[in-house]
């Protein structure tokens, strides 16, 4: 049978040592119970899921009272309710943010207006002013912020 060479066998600077292998187990099991107890029973990361959804809770709230008239003024929020609502589009599933909570928020202080989507971006198109070009240019956004002014208009 042949054998490797003995410097082959031998361990490199790479290889681990048994001895700081003991040093590290030594200095951690006297503290493993404690360190146990700590993750299973004090269960902190609790207490700092709460302190962020309170502080999420409290900026929503903040926001939506910046929104808020002054004594004998009213306010009306029209909002666009864009493509989330369209199962076939390209936007799926619920609004990212906070935008539910926010507009749930805000219609404790004002009245506000959901816009449909339908209405909002079929309204009107932007046509180039030169005669002999017959494209139509939209601008959703600026197109869809003005059709839903016209709406909010119309409702009051």
């Amino acid at each position: 049978m042949l054998t490797a060479p003995l410097t082959s066998r031998c361990p490199t600077h790479k290889t681990a040592s048994t001895e700081v292998l003991l040093s590290r187990v030594v200095r951690i099991v006297p503290n493993l119970r404690q360190g146990l107890a700590w993750h299973r029973d004090e269960k902190p990361f609790r207490k700092v899921r709460h302190q962020a959804y309170v502080g999420r809770e409290r900026a929503i709230t903040r926001l939506a009272e910046q929104f808020r008239a002054p004594p004998g003024m009213t306010t009306i929020v029209g909002v666009g309710n864009w493509s989330a609502q369209d199962r076939g589009g390209t936007m799926r599933g619920t609004p990212p943010g906070p935008w539910i909570r926010f507009l749930r928020r805000l219609r404790r202080y004002m009245r506000v207006h959901n816009g449909e989507e339908k209405l909002v971006n079929v309204w009107d198109t932007k046509r180039c002013v030169n005669k002999g070009c017959r494209a139509h240019v939209v601008n959703r956004d600026v197109n869809g912020a003005a059709n839903m002014l016209m709406l909010t208009k119309l409702i009051v």
